[in-house]
């Protein structure tokens, strides 16, 4: 893969070199350790706005975009007229009110997963987002990921017969918002989110009904057991904590072939062919923690605002992922299978 900026293999990548002139919402470690030093490579993006509350957060990104100026209310952000496009890496507690104020400041957004906390707030994004004609993006980057596209293509034609899904972390400091579920905390939100999404994406397949077991062991809804049934009858199983062991795995069984996506495990990725494997580890040891997704979904986002056209992960499958979310948190409170009215 080349560099964000340049990577022709991205469906419809444009070589319009338009200067997007870029406004930062939310000024945490993920902006910190990955959008910045992605954005700061890329020759078409000029980060000119920085905004967060906290002053020792936009003062640490501040020193990574000296050029931008700093902002302790969003509100004088987007009032800037120059700005293009947002992007929103606040607390998922603070999605949708930032979301939905770059919608009707009109500008680009690329909303960091989860969409929201609620159903209700993911309704109020939408209906934000029709207001507006500017490319609008989930931030669902492991959608983007070598091995993800690799799987897809591979079960093409092919009939499911098994499928597990595993993403979680071991035990470790948490952000005080990270906690707590209404600001936005719990396995679910954070990793159940991507996961949820990756299923239905690599699959094609709508989540049709889930049944669902969450728990606290250290935080609130930390750990979350999932049967899920997909629209055409396939089923999947899935686990998600913030406290268990180091994994990031879906495995799929189709027609005798078991396809694994294991992203902690770079060197399952498969040798052949050789330039392909070089390549990818290349690319994955340039890149902010390891992981070559971020860039391509960065790309792919400024690659829609340089040509107008829809990006390739719309809200959309951010709602999709919100209903699924709320279907689980529903079953496990009332202990029965909960189905999803597309």
């Amino acid at each position: 893969m080349n560099s964000p900026d340049t990577n022709h293999h991205l469906p419809g990548l444009s070589l319009v070199k338009k200067t997007i002139r870029l406004g930062i919402v939310g000024c945490g470690q993920l902006v910190r350790e990955v959008h910045l030093p992605i954005l700061s490579r890329m020759r078409t993006v000029q980060v000119c706005a920085l905004y967060d509350t906290n002053p020792a957060s936009l003062e640490a990104c501040a020193r990574l975009a000296p050029q931008a100026i700093h902002y302790s209310w969003i509100e004088d952000l987007l009032a800037q007229p120059h700005l293009d496009a947002v992007l929103v890496a606040s607390p998922s507690g603070c999605h949708a009110l930032h979301a939905i104020a770059v919608l009707e400041a009109d500008k680009a957004l690329y909303l960091e997963k989860p969409m929201a906390t609620s159903l209700a707030e993911a309704r109020s994004i939408l209906a934000a987002a029709q207001l507006s004609d500017k490319p609008a993006m989930m931030g669902f980057n492991y959608r983007f990921h070598p091995l993800v596209q690799s799987a897809k293509n591979q079960l093409s034609g092919r009939t499911i017969d098994e499928v597990r899904s595993i993403f979680s972390i071991a035990q470790r400091p948490l952000p005080d918002w990270k906690k707590h579920r209404a600001t936005g905390g719990g396995a679910l939100l954070d990793f159940g989110s991507h996961h949820l999404d990756l299923l239905t994406y690599i699959l094609d397949q709508p989540i049709a009904a889930v049944e669902a077991t969450i728990s606290s062991q250290i935080s609130e809804q930390d750990t979350v057991e999932l049967n899920i049934l997909f629209a055409n009858g396939t089923t999947a199983s899935g686990f998600y904590s913030l406290c268990a062991t180091e994994q990031d795995n879906i495995e799929i069984l189709a027609s005798g072939l078991k396809i694994r996506i294991a992203r902690y495990r770079p060197l399952d990725f498969p040798i052949f062919p050789l330039t392909r494997f070089i390549r990818y580890h290349v690319d994955r040891l340039r890149s902010p923690w390891h992981e070559v997704s971020f860039q391509l979904s960065l790309a792919a986002w400024c690659n829609s605002i340089q040509i107008g056209s829809t990006p390739p992960v719309n809200l959309n499958d951010g709602y999709n992922s919100m209903l699924a979310i709320h279907a689980a948190e529903s079953s496990a409170l009332s202990g029965n299978i909960v189905h999803i009215e597309q």
